[in-house]
């Protein structure tokens, strides 16, 4: 089946917003660049502030093919801290995507959070992602079912191959890579951005959990990033219940209990063999080198960092393993860098002894250059690893040659490798070392420059206290100040100038005034310069004479005052048979008599004090009876209109 070829942002937004199509192939033929006014107000991607929108969702997952042919998604930007399923997939199921990069990205989602993808299932291969990713917390749900990971959220059923996040990850159960899997196949995948659980428990490196029933398995795959948590943190993977095999952890593992240099609880279905971890680990107990506790089987194993435990108390503390009621065998630690002479199970030996080709090869780990114990050459040792046991496999010295930490008020350009990088984040790079060996030089940058948007709808103009300015019409306006941090902090004004209702108030000849078009009306007495209560309609009836004008609202709030008019036609005697109509008796209980001379007929309109209509009579003949009966007491007008033209009676019911 031929691909849609996706070229473009436009592309992009239209996908994003054409769930029909999420079941078709589609292929990059160009990197795609995103810039911050993409996501701000009048933007193409801007979605009322929540950024890119997602490609499938729980209602209509992505379940066609993505070929990234080798390009990037750079900047790519989602705000959505309510919202499950955020990602560039929100979520794909039995697909294929390929060959694509998301680079610099800025993500919150609340679960299942990816940068790649929140929920995804079949085969991920070539992939990867650079930037931040965070999850929010509400208090509805519980923790272990915030899942965010650098790459991948939640992962079930397939295979990720030759993929890696260089993404910074802040959430509740969290990943290098992955937060959580279920079922599949990792392989030949690393991460090494840092990770931070924020108190709570299932934080790795690479995976944050591996599901209780799980048949995941993990080879050749390795972390750098520091892992911070409360429960269950490993430098690799924090809860485990797969088969681990030929993987490694560098970075520092941070928590209060379970904490492992590779795995933080190693659970009784699992199978870990020939794997390391050098990461110093930090907590209060359970803590160990390569694990933080173990139920299940571990073969073939080495951990040579620090363990240190906050309390005095080192009873729940080891130097491959805090805790243990399952299996370690020809397992290894070093009793001089660790810092401890015990463990709860493997075996301590010094520094020498640990960089002694003969204290593995007599436990049958298969080495190269010897065949005794195999011929599949597993390890190696004196070659760029500090004399350390490693991989075959590998060129890159797992201790980093040197990290920076850098603060800069804009974006920075790292001469290491000469790239411009605008986000905070972790990013490396790797070079040749004075020995000849490939090291790992890590930037750590933190971007001071901010920014905010403030939204305003305003009627005729507007003065920005920001600046002082007064603005007329609509627009976008910024002001550039200095934040906390002592760099620029640009702050966006979002304004939208709304016209002024012409207000005007006509009189009629007859005692009432109308007021011009609007969407809301509020009369007000001029003389005393009061509302008047209840004269809220577009035609006001004057109960007395005096001076009237109209507030007069439009449909975007704004409001204007008319002019005031004079209304002097209400006699003072209202028994008067001025124009020859009389209203008897006047104040009445319940009923008034008409009467009228020279004409045969009159129509008849009466208001209440409010201005508001309440009775209307036609063909009236003089000496006929006005019925008061269902009204309240009060003060009504009497509109009466004959031949010889209109009158206005007051007329009290009492």
């Amino acid at each position: 089946m031929n691909p849609h070829f996706i070229a473009n942002k436009a592309d992009l937004r239209y996908l994003s917003e054409h769930p029909g199509d999420w079941n078709k192939h589609f292929k990059q033929i160009a990197d795609i660049h995103f810039v911050s006014s993409d996501f701000q107000s009048g933007g193409n991607f801007y979605n009322g502030g929540q950024g890119f929108n997602p490609i499938g969702n729980d209602a209509t997952p992505f379940s066609g093919n993505y070929d990234g042919n080798g390009h990037v998604i750079d900047s790519l930007y989602i705000n959505r801290p309510a919202q499950d399923y955020v990602g560039f997939f929100g979520k794909k199921v039995w697909s294929t995507t390929s060959g694509l990069g998301l680079t610099n990205v800025s993500m919150t989602g609340h679960s299942f959070n990816g940068v790649l993808a929140g929920y995804a299932e079949g085969t991920i291969v070539d992939c990867y992602a650079t930037g931040n990713i965070t999850g929010t917390l509400t208090n509805n749900v519980s923790k272990y079912h915030y899942y965010t990971g650098g790459l991948i959220g939640y992962y079930s059923d397939g295979m990720i191959s030759q993929c890696y996040s260089e993404t910074h990850v802040d959430g509740y159960l969290v990943g290098g890579l992955i937060a959580y899997i279920n079922n599949g196949n990792i392989r030949n995948s690393y991460a090494t951005g840092n990770v931070n659980g924020n108190n709570s428990s299932y934080s790795g490196g690479l995976i944050g959990f591996i599901g209780l029933f799980s048949t995941a398995t993990v080879t050749d795959c390795y972390a750098s990033g520091e892992v911070s948590g409360n429960a269950y943190v490993g430098g690799l993977i924090g809860h485990s219940n797969g088969t681990i095999s030929k993987c490694f952890a560098t970075g520092t593992v941070n928590g209060n209990f379970d904490g492992g240099g590779l795995i933080g609880f190693n659970y009784s279905g699992s199978t870990t063999r020939n794997c390391y971890a050098t990461g110093n680990v930090n907590g209060n107990m359970f803590l160990g080198g390569l694990t933080g506790y173990n139920l299940g089987n571990v073969q073939n194993c080495h951990a040579v960092g620090t363990v240190t435990s906050i309390t005095s108390n080192d009873t729940t503390v080891g130097g491959l393993s805090g805790g243990n009621q399952g299996n370690f065998e020809h397992c290894f630690w070093d009793i001089q860098t660790s810092g401890h002479t015990s463990s709860f199970g493997g075996t301590g030996l010094m520094t020498s002894a640990m960089k002694n080709t003969w204290s593995f090869t007599s436990a049958t780990w298969d080495l190269v250059l010897e065949t005794a114990n195999g011929t599949d050459d597993i390890w190696k040792m004196g070659e760029c690893s500090f004399d350390y046991p490693v991989f075959s496999w590998q060129t890159v010295v797992p201790h980093p040659g040197s990290d920076s930490d850098v603060f800069s008020c804009k974006p920075f350009l790292w001469e290491q490798n000469g790239i411009t990088y605008a986000v905070s984040g972790s990013y490396s790079d790797t070079v040749q070392n004075t020995t000849g060996c490939d090291s790992i030089v890590r930037l750590n940058l933190a971007i001071g420059v901010s920014s905010a948007t403030i939204a305003v709808n305003a009627c005729e103009r507007y003065t920005w206290t920001q600046n002082g300015t007064t603005y007329t019409t609509s627009g976008l306006y910024t002001d550039t100040l200095l934040n906390v941090a002592g760099c620029d902090s640009i702050v966006i004004l979002d304004l939208t100038i709304n016209e002024l209702p012409s207000a005007t108030a006509t009189d009629n000849g007859d005692a009432t005034l109308t007021a011009s078009s609007g969407a809301s009306y509020q009369w007000i007495n001029c003389g005393t310069n009061t509302l008047i209560a209840g004269a809220t309609a577009q035609t006001f009836t004057a109960s007395a004479n005096g001076v009237y004008a109209v507030i007069v609202t439009n449909a975007q709030n704004c409001s204007d005052t008319s002019n005031c008019v004079a209304i002097n036609n209400l006699g003072l005697d209202e028994n008067s048979s001025l124009f020859g109509v009389t209203l008897t008796p006047n104040p009445t209980p319940n009923e008034a008599t008409i009467t009228f001379t020279g004409v045969n007929e009159a129509s008849v309109v009466i208001y209440d004090a409010q201005g508001k209509m309440v009775m209307s009579l036609d063909r009236i003949q003089s000496g006929e009876v006005l019925s008061l009966e269902p009204f309240e007491r009060g003060i009504y007008l009497i509109h009466i209109t004959t031949n010889s033209g209109k009158h206005t009676r007051r007329l009290v019911k009492q």
